[in-house]
């Protein structure tokens, strides 16, 4: 019983993706249709789609939507045999009826009620276009159907179920990859196809009242008829198995649970750390045993896992890519329901629609791009008088396209309309209290197009169904912030409008820019990153006592990384002859991140921080480096809004600006014996002394103190002082100060002191005269010293 209800949710499951699709096609065929109403094929095409969801929700039980789609079928076979013509009001009820199909259908997944759904008006409304009254567009009809006995009825009936399985069956022959319900599911459904065709029969003798007498004898017939056609089809089912045996590679595709490709995914991902850290491994030990024969072939080892592994992430990506085709070919009905609502005349054109893309993204990317469709055809196409007297085609174009760019897709809509004014834009936003006179006036073109993303910002005069309310084009904007994407607009007045979606093509595995803040590193998506400038502090300029950067007439506001994490506070650690600019962009919005280093671009695995850290301002997840330290993600879109509302200023971060009465010396050292000596000593000599326990602690300390000298302990906690000597090196403040390494048991490495740049050396105990020398010493090979 158990395993039969399995099978039975598993045939409805094969139906609701098959209707699916289906219903997707019907959309973009019905608008087709409708300036193409005399295509057989195309009639027949959706005669059939009609025709296969009613079998297969007749199978199932599914009553109320084989009700309806059974009088979208009876219309259609009626257009196909061009008894009736096709018009608006037809076309109107008829996507009305697919509209009440997709409601049953949702439902069903939701594991509602389907019977609930209230079908009544539409089955009304197509019932009306099968009356013999209806006459509009009529040329060919006979309204004697029901003058015909009952013989001549029966065979008809039969001669129009032979003339739906053959076309049924010519279809599957079209279209044997797409079907995969088993033979066994499909002679089924035949069969209960002609079951329905047999009620149907039914219900039209009860009609012909003046035949009831030999209803039971037209029965019995059509029976023995009906018995004999399955036993044909029976041998016909069994040709072709032969038939396959010859054509191996009939069944070319299977569905796969979205679950299963997700944890492959994953484990693809962890599979990159694993290859990154090897990489890691190797480039270390080829380094230090360079010309090793066994190096050697440890970084062989490493190059071949590099490429299959590439080879397979990519492999992985593709198996859950879907055209952008499936979001795509909804918009002929869309364009064609406003249009229609907004008396326009709209004509769409779809490019680049076999362009793929992650499936995640997919479902993201449908709301944006219908709430931009609607504002082209709202705000942008001119009514057919107006463009008429501009000397345009009556009819308004929207191009929507797609393509690759890189690691991402590029998506455009544009349209041929009134263009946007960028004065007119700045005035509404005015008006609305969104901006002030003195942004206003500073706003380039490209800022002030980018106003309609704004909350509560519209241009429409009176509040409609489709706009007044200011929240469309928000949508876009979260919905691509969303993804990590950049929103650009192009606009002519008069010539139109393009608006430009550059998303990237999957969220899991992504390419990123690595930077040093203080003493962190952080990864920035590079789908993120406009470019990275290399600027002084006389580039620098004060727009309303704001850091901004004029970059090729454009003006970027400029803020410290780090302030916008909470953790630039007290940070001195920039040079004013060398700041590094990484200007990055999320949604329309542009801002310039300034950061201590650029490290380099790497390929990271996106983790989740969990539940507990799920809502960390300006971190978005972290990645597991190939040394295996952790490196938090930025996330983009809470940066640029932490950055509007910090008063911090670049200067504050200055080494130059950092003003101190005394010397510093900063001593490192887990715990020395002669610590307290070394601290007096030092302060003897004039020095300010600060203490760190630890190398992250002398660090942080060497961010909000510049050192004049450091002292350092070769076995300080958490790693050795030969790392936090490399470390001190690579900031701007410390490339020429004194490192003095301090040796508590009398060794040192040699190489590992020349590579960390280390002044000079002094072992324990330690004796004042030595002290002295050592800092004298450091003096002469050093610029900066007390």
């Amino acid at each position: 019983m158990a395993e039969n209800m399995d099978d039975m949710q598993e045939i409805i499951q094969d139906f609701l993706v098959e209707a699916d699709e289906l219903l997707e096609e019907l959309d973009e065929d019905l608008v087709r249709l409708e300036s193409e109403s005399d295509d057989e094929e195309l009639l027949n095409k959706i005669f059939r789609a009609f025709h296969t969801i009613k079998g297969s929700a007749s199978f199932l039980g599914f009553e109320k939507l084989t009700e309806l789609t059974h009088k979208l079928e009876d219309v259609l076979n009626k257009l196909r045999k061009f008894e009736l013509k096709l018009n608006s009001e037809m076309m109107d009820a008829i996507l009305a009826g697919v509209d009440k199909a997709k409601e049953i259908i949702e439902l069903i997944k939701e594991g509602g009620d389907p019977e609930s759904v209230d079908i009544e008006e539409n089955v009304k409304q197509l019932s009306r276009f099968l009356e013999e009254d209806y006459k509009e567009g009529q040329g060919k009809e006979e309204p004697q159907e029901e003058e015909l006995s009952e013989e001549e009825m029966v065979e008809l009936q039969k001669e129009e179920m032979l003339e739906e399985e053959a076309l049924l069956e010519s279809e599957e022959e079209e279209k044997k990859p797409k079907d995969d319900i088993d033979a066994e599911i499909e002679r089924l459904l035949k069969q209960r196809m002609e079951e329905d065709k047999e009620k149907r029969l039914k219900r039209r003798e009860k009609i012909l009242a003046e035949l009831q007498g030999k209803g039971t004898e037209g029965e019995e017939k059509q029976g023995e008829e009906k018995k004999e056609e399955p036993k044909e089809e029976k041998k016909e089912a069994k040709k072709p198995p032969i038939q396959k045996k010859s054509k191996p590679v009939v069944e070319q595709t299977i569905r796969v649970d979205v679950q299963r490709l997700d944890d492959l995914m994953n484990l693809v991902g962890e599979l990159v750390l694993g290859k990154n850290r090897l990489v890691s491994v190797a480039q270390k030990a080829e380094e230090k045993f360079s010309g090793d024969e066994v190096v050697e072939e440890l970084s062989e080892v490493a190059n071949q896992i590099t490429l299959v592994t590439t080879d397979l992430q990519m492999g992985v990506m593709k198996t859950r890519m879907v055209q952008i085709g499936k979001v795509f070919n909804k918009f002929p009905r869309v364009v064609r329901d406003i249009a229609r609502e907004l008396n326009k005349e709209v004509e769409l054109i779809i490019e680049g629609a076999d362009t793929e893309l992650d499936k995640s993204v997919v479902e993201e990317i449908n709301d944006p791009l219908v709430h931009i469709v609607r504002n082209a055809i709202d705000h942008g196409i001119e009514p057919p008088e107006e463009r008429v007297k501009l000397g345009k085609p009556r009819k308004g174009k929207i191009i929507l396209s797609a393509y690759h760019e890189g690691n991402y897709i590029i998506i455009e809509a544009a349209d041929d309309g009134r263009g946007m004014d960028p004065e007119k834009l700045k005035q509404k936003a005015l008006e609305k209290g969104l901006i002030t006179e003195t942004e206003a006036r500073q706003m380039s073109k490209e800022e002030a197009y980018a106003l309609i993303f704004k909350p509560g910002f519209s241009t429409a005069e009176k509040v409609t169904n489709l706009s007044g309310r200011g929240v469309g084009m928000d949508v876009v904007k979260t919905n691509v912030e969303k993804l990590n994407g950049i929103i650009e607009i192009k606009s002519e007045i008069g010539k139109g409008t393009k608006v430009i979606l550059k998303i990237p093509l999957t969220l899991a595995i992504i390419q990123a820019l690595l930077v040093k803040v203080t003493k962190e590193y952080f990864a920035i998506p590079l789908v993120s990153v406009v470019e990275t400038v290399r600027i002084t502090k006389d580039d620098i300029d004060k727009v309303e006592n704001k850091d901004v950067l004029r970059l090729r007439e454009n003006i970027i506001p400029l803020v410290y990384l780090g302030d916008t994490l909470g953790m630039g506070k007290n940070k001195r650690t920039l040079d004013g002859k060398e700041i590094y600019v990484v200007v990055v962009a999320i949604a329309e919005k542009k801002i310039g991140l300034v950061v201590d280093e650029l490290i380099g671009r790497e390929e990271i695995v996106i983790k989740s921080l969990g539940n507990y850290l799920t809502n960390i301002k300006g971190i978005s997840g972290a990645t597991i480096m190939g040394d295996g330290s952790v490196t938090l993600i930025l996330d983009v879109a809470n940066v640029i809004n932490e950055a509007s509302i910090i008063s911090a200023n670049i200067e504050d971060h200055l080494i130059e600006n950092y003003a101190k009465d005394v010397p510093v010396a900063l001593v490192a050292s887990r715990d020395i014996t002669d610590k307290n000596d070394l601290i007096d000593y030092l302060k003897d000599k004039g020095y300010k002394v600060i203490y760190a326990h630890t190398d992250k602690e002398a660090l942080e300390l060497a961010c909000e103190h510049i050192a004049d000298i450091v002292f350092i302990d070769l076995s300080i906690y958490i790693n050795d002082g030969y790392n936090l000597a490399r470390s001190l090196r690579s900031m701007p403040a410390y490339k020429t100060t004194p490192l003095i390494a301090v040796s508590t048991d009398g060794t040192y490495d040699k190489e590992k002191l020349k590579e960390s740049r280390f002044s000079g050396i002094l072992f324990v105990p330690l004796e004042k005269d030595e002290v002295y020398e050592a800092i004298e010493n450091a003096s002469k090979r050093n610029i900066l010293v007390a």
